[in-house]
């Protein structure tokens, strides 16, 4: 593959699992071709997951095994702890982990923490159709993505109301140790 470089890390863990780390890729939809790198750390298991636009998940790949696709996607799901790389490949393509898969992020999250076992129960009907619709060319590509992008758009708006919640906690809890400090040091002077 070609040269990529990272647009998101961190562990997984009790706090955030996997379905916050597909949380986060919605919200990097201009990443054209990303790679995420799964690195589960009790069953000392690594793979990887292709996305496309932040909204499709287009394959996967288990490192040092020959599974691949929805059965390897769903194992490096599963992952309760380990850490994660996101990487941008541009407009470079996917190699290997472009199996023509096309699993809305948004279904898959619906369904964690219980992924089901076949591809089919993963795609749910209404994505089925949405498919088939593109491989026939009947829906225009602002069609295909506009419920995604209203979605992250929800995501941005509630980022933005929790920095501010954010913020306003930090200078609250400020304001009161200041201030007890300043009386503090006022009665012992």
């Amino acid at each position: 593959m070609a040269k990529a470089r990272s647009v998101q890390s961190g562990k997984i863990w009790q706090n955030r699992r996997t379905r916050e780390v597909l949380w986060t890729l919605l919200k990097l939809q201009k990443v054209e071709n990303g790679v995420l790198v799964i690195t589960g750390t009790k069953k000392k298991l690594e793979g990887e997951i292709g996305v496309f636009h932040g909204i499709f998940l287009t394959g996967a790949t288990i490192n040092g095994s020959n599974e691949k696709g929805y059965p390897a996607m769903k194992r490096l799901l599963e992952v309760e702890e380990g850490t994660f790389n996101y990487y941008d490949y541009g407009a470079n393509s996917l190699g290997d982990l472009d199996q023509g898969l096309k699993l809305r992020i948004t279904q898959i999250i619906n369904l964690m923490p219980n992924l089901p076992v076949s591809i089919e129960a993963a795609m749910g009907k209404n994505t089925l159709n949405r498919i088939r619709a593109m491989d026939s060319g009947e829906v225009s590509s602002y069609e295909e993505i506009k419920v995604d992008q209203a979605v992250a758009e929800q995501l941005r708006a509630l980022d933005e109301k929790t920095m501010n919640m954010r913020a306003l906690i930090f200078w609250g809890i400020f304001l009161v140790v200041s201030s007890v400090a300043a009386v503090l040091f006022y009665v012992k002077h």
